[in-house]
């Protein structure tokens, strides 16, 4: 098959703004890259294990998804009102993951021998 690093790196560039930080010490930018790719690897992981989609989902469509989705705020005449879960599709995806969560365990153990 084709190589995705391109996609990989798009990826970096806008989901984790890996671009757009600039330090004047050399040793501090390189921290910081290493920091990015350190979460980089984290949400892949996340989306691996818990998300297990067909289709793969950016940085951002995760966060559209669990984070902006699950709730929001709303207004009728003077009350606000916390409307959860806007739609059943997004409730689905957003408690799959929770019931993924539940029995998820680590490929290695984490406990000192």
């Amino acid at each position: 098959g084709r190589a995705d690093s391109e996609n990989r790196i798009k990826e970096l560039k806008y989901d984790f703004s890996i671009d757009d930080f600039v330090s004047h010490n050399f040793w501090a930018t390189e921290a910081c890259g290493n920091f990015i790719i350190m979460a980089y690897n984290f949400m892949s992981l996340f989306r691996h294990a818990l998300m297990n989609s067909d289709k793969k989902k950016f940085l951002k469509t995760i966060r559209y998804e669990l984070i902006s989705t699950p709730a929001y705020l709303g207004k009728t005449k003077n009350k606000h009102i916390l409307y959860l879960a806007r739609s059943l599709k997004t409730r689905r995806s957003f408690l799959s993951i929770w019931e993924k969560l539940k029995v998820f365990s680590l490929p290695y153990s984490t406990e000192k021998s």
